[in-house]
């Protein structure tokens, strides 16, 4: 144990030897920190989450090194959905202790996990953007973004909360229950859903009260009186069998002539009647039949038009994301965060938008062009760089393709792609877009690398900037020899 005011080891001392510091009150505080952490241990195995967060924060204001109630904490968190919160409690044990800890195994599993992360903000993203339609006052929105944020982590229990809320305030109590119930066996002691629950079960009780005393029935008048109050004799079980045991006989004597009636009359002709329409079905169906041959073929063309159709929607966001993602483009491009809003923007869906959405989608498209450009040219130039050339290729073959920026950069965008299909081993695509280069962009400074690469793939640039390529020719020149020699043998003759 070291003196918490000048780091002297020491051993059982009351006072440290060198600056004097109380030591019995540091044992004390440290012995209560370990106490609060035992006693939160047992909350949590107990699911009482809440207040093992409470006793587990008191023990690190004890001891702030006492490393297993961080980590214990930093689950704690993230049981109840809060990721962020775990993190960075993780991280701090992380950086005060950094051998030995089994924080070591929650990071690298968090890590290894492929878009962990990512999910995390796309769910914070949603979460925070529900809180912003119930302050407009959009419930409705409000509930689709909290399920999409309860399927993607099912243990936020903020998240239970504030869907239940919104039942509540609408008055659906039975929704507002489910949901809490899931909340309460995620964490038993939060008291936001123990509040909620109360309210819940007393909007219930209403409801259940107010629908029987629609349907109560009116007391029967007593015959002896207002302040008299009848006794009824009181029957043993045997007495009551004996009541009801001649109406049982009755009822299991009509049951049985009622079964020998239908099996002795009912049933023949119920059974001739079902054959005559089996028959009359029989033909029916093999009439509708030859009919059906004849529409096959429609339908499968209608089926594949349908699959076609639906090939073309999977994947694609529905309309109300974006909207979202529309709004937030525009939002972000207004407080000039052109990288933020082209993200945002890459994400809308065109075709599910109406005639105002499809409008502001085409003016935002010619805002960022110039942006999706370099966003773009950057991208290929970073793959090109890392030797990603498949990478290289993918962005920067839609950026040669637009007409418009095909010189893109002086023609660099066009000659590193070929390039890159150059590397990849793609003689014919390389050689095109070499070509391309040395005829559409006559003032590039980069026409003399290309015509030196070309030159290396068998290509030969003429005076009259045409091109002659060797591998495409085949047996050309075998083909002179035999026009030579059959001049010869002419001229022998002659």
């Amino acid at each position: 144990m070291n003196c918490f005011y000048c780091g002297y080891e020491i051993d059982r001392e009351e006072y440290c030897p060198i600056c004097g510091a109380n030591l019995r009150e540091y044992r004390r505080v440290r012995a209560r920190g370990q106490q609060l952490y035992n006693e939160g241990l047992r909350r949590a195995q107990n699911r009482e989450i809440s207040s093992a967060i409470e006793n587990l924060e008191t023990a690190l204001h004890c001891d702030k090194g006492l490393t297993d109630a961080r980590n214990l904490l930093g689950l704690c968190y993230y049981e109840i959905g809060e990721t962020v919160l775990a993190l960075n409690e993780w991280v701090i044990s992380k950086n005060l202790q950094p051998e030995g800890n089994r924080v070591d195994l929650y990071l690298d599993q968090i890590q290894k996990s492929r878009g962990t992360l990512d999910k995390i903000t796309n769910t914070m993203h949603k979460f925070n953007q529900a809180v912003r339609y119930c302050k407009e006052g959009n419930r409705d929105l409000a509930r689709i973004q909290l399920k999409r944020v309860m399927e993607m982590n099912p243990h936020m229990v903020k998240a239970y909360q504030l869907f239940a809320l919104c039942q509540i305030a609408d008055g659906n109590y039975e929704e507002a229950a489910r949901a809490l119930k899931v909340a309460r066996r995620i964490d038993a002691s939060d008291p936001v859903t123990v509040r909620y629950s109360k309210e819940t079960r007393e909007g219930l009780k209403k409801a259940a009260q107010s629908h029987r005393g629609s349907r109560r029935r009116l007391p029967r008048a007593s015959i002896l009186g207002s302040d008299e109050i009848p006794l009824e004799d009181r029957r043993s079980v045997l007495d009551y069998f004996d009541g009801v045991r001649g109406s049982f006989l009755n009822i299991l004597v009509g049951i049985i002539t009622g079964i020998l009636i239908s099996v002795f009359l009912i049933y023949p002709a119920v059974r001739a009647h079902n054959n005559s329409t089996a028959a009359d079905a029989l033909v029916s169906a093999n009439q509708q039949k030859e009919a059906s041959d004849t529409s096959i073929s429609s339908l499968q063309k209608q089926v594949e038009s349908l699959q076609s159709q639906l090939s073309n929607y999977t994947g694609k966001a529905d309309a109300v994301t974006s909207y979202e993602n529309l709004i937030e483009a525009k939002r972000k491009l207004a407080a000039n965060d052109q990288a933020g809003a082209y993200q945002a923007f890459s994400s809308v869906n065109r075709d599910l938008l109406g005639d105002t959405g499809k409008a502001d989608y085409d003016e935002l498209n010619n805002k960022l062009a110039d942006f999706k450009k370099k966003s773009a040219y950057t991208a290929g130039n970073t793959a090109y760089s890392a030797g990603n050339w498949q990478e290289a290729v993918n962005q920067y073959l839609p950026l040669v393709q637009d007409k418009a920026s095909a010189g893109y950069e002086d023609g660099a965008a066009l000659y590193r792609l070929a390039s890159a299909y150059n590397k990849l081993g793609d003689r014919d695509n390389a050689v095109k877009y070499y070509e391309q280069l040395l005829t559409d962009l006559t003032g590039s400074h980069y026409r003399t690398s290309a015509k030196k690469d070309l030159k290396g793939l068998g290509v030969t640039v003429n005076k009259d900037n045409s091109f002659t390529d060797s591998n495409a020719q085949g047996s050309a020149p075998e083909a002179g020899q035999d026009s030579v020699r059959q001049n010869n043998a002419n001229l022998q003759t002659r």
